[in-house]
């Protein structure tokens, strides 16, 4: 008898590709030594940083165990991801298949897995893979309900893997509970009860935690044109868009961009299915929200718990006809995808890296004193060979984020940092400030770089004062 593989696996493969291919090529950046600085913290310094930063612990905590099989923090939270991403391909596949037909799960599973947004989603040591799994395990458990072979303790699993992976995971269960009432399935409002118990615990940690931490999200609105703004979520999901506004990520030729909205479109006026509640609420409430001012939504981040509902409602429309529109829009999906690894592969060495680069060169050790947002990325960067100190010292609380002037640096903590520059500088070890323009501290530290005679390696968001015979 011949052997068949299963029809998923090849959305599958394509997945994993395209997902590896962006993790091994894309730079490692802040968010990101965020999370490395997380997983490496013991259990209670870890759930106590979360406490001032703005997401749920589970995505830090499966990377800390990951990295106890003995690979780096970084290479796990991105394995994790690429494994989400794939998961996600299938599982939403899956979901579509028994939501609404065979083919229809075909269709969603290659046209997420081809997604560039789902691509950059499952390249990142960030938590939004690990979401979108959420958002395809809480569809499949849904298309299982609606066949009768499932259960709904299996959605209400899935809703709580997403409540403790994101703060999306709320917004994604407002949804979920909109389609149990709108469909008035009472295994669907049971889990989605169970799963707002389950989040009870956690809910305190959240509320407490402050709003500066959510402060970039506000902001995005200056980072994107008018007309996009009133878009919402609905301007990214089409598989060429206009990323570079907010995400690293390249700006596709805009009459690319134009087909490609086009093409989307045409199918989704086909699609039918109550199931379209499930994109439509979130999408509409991070919509609302952003134009409100609440930090609620971040354009391509915010789209992980809107665009596998949304593929699962496209892939209903791709009959007969539409299915030549499906095969288009999966090729210009993996064509943006693989502009995107380009991308990534000539992304040239970020400020950090030049500047640790730098401080290496002078010494394999030493004392670097950072102001700003600097203190994760030099510790990322330089082995633990070098201090890196911090002013003011209690913004360390939370080096994920930064307020000008949240907190004050105090006579002590600069009497400590001069005292240990002064120290290495007299052992003939590294030094260096690493300073960032327009701080109040900045300033101070600038005149000791001055009464040391150190040089200035300047670049637009930052200074380095390293010794004059440093390279």
């Amino acid at each position: 008898m011949r052997f068949r593989w299963p029809w998923w696996v090849f959305p599958a493969l394509g997945s994993l590709a395209l997902r590896a291919a962006g993790a091994v090529t894309l730079r490692p950046w802040h968010d990101e030594y965020f999370t490395v600085w997380v997983a490496q913290l013991s259990w209670q310094k870890l759930f106590s940083a979360l406490r001032w930063d703005s997401g749920p612990p589970l995505f830090y905590v499966l990377t800390k165990l990951a990295s106890w099989l003995g690979c780096p923090p970084l290479v796990a939270a991105r394995a994790l991801s690429v494994l989400a991403g794939v998961a996600a391909t299938v599982l939403l596949g899956l979901a579509a298949q028994r939501l609404v037909s065979g083919a229809a799960g075909f269709w969603a599973a290659f046209l997420f897995a081809v997604h560039p947004l789902a691509v950059m989603w499952s390249s990142e040591a960030r938590a939004y893979g690990l979401m979108s799994l959420a958002v395809a395990a809480s569809l499949w458990a849904l298309g299982e309900l609606q066949v009768g072979t499932g259960r709904w303790v299996w959605l209400a699993v899935s809703l709580v893997l997403g409540l403790y992976t994101h703060g999306l995971g709320l917004v994604w269960l407002v949804a979920v509970w909109g389609f149990g009432l709108v469909t008035r399935q009472k295994p669907v409002l049971w889990a989605a009860g169970a799963a707002t118990g389950c989040f009870l615990p956690w809910l305190p940690v959240m509320l407490q935690q402050p709003p500066e931490a959510l402060a970039w999200m506000v902001s995005s609105h200056a980072d994107v044109p008018l007309w996009a703004r009133w878009l919402g979520p609905l301007r990214l999901l089409p598989p060429l868009a206009g990323w570079a506004y907010t995400l690293e990520a390249p700006f596709p030729f805009w009459p690319w961009q134009l087909l490609s909205g086009l093409l989307l479109l045409s199918v989704v006026m086909a699609a039918r299915g109550w199931y379209g509640v499930l994109w439509a609420i979130p999408a509409g409430l991070l919509a609302v929200g952003w134009w409100l001012g609440l930090p609620v939504y971040y354009p391509g981040r915010g789209e992980a718990v809107v665009l596998a509902p949304f593929l699962v409602f496209v892939a209903s429309g791709l009959k007969r006809w539409g299915r030549v529109l499906g095969i288009l829009l999966v090729a210009l999906g993996f064509g943006g995808s693989q502009a995107l690894v380009v991308h990534y592969q000539r992304t040239p060495p970020r400020p950090e890296e030049l500047m640790a680069q730098t401080l290496l060169q002078h010494s394999r050790s030493g004392v670097v004193v950072t102001t700003g947002w600097w203190w994760l990325s030099m510790r990322y960067h330089l082995p633990a060979s070098w201090q890196v100190l911090h002013l003011p010292r209690a913004a360390l609380q939370h080096p994920g984020w930064f307020v000008p002037g949240r907190e004050k640096v105090t006579e002590e903590e600069k009497a400590e940092a001069w005292q240990k520059l002064v120290v290495a500088a007299e052992k003939g070890e590294g030094a260096g400030l690493l300073l960032t323009p327009g701080l109040p501290e900045t300033a101070e530290l600038r005149s000791w770089g001055q009464h040391f005679r150190w040089r200035v390696i300047r670049v637009p968001v930052a200074e380095l004062w390293i010794p004059e015979q440093a390279p």
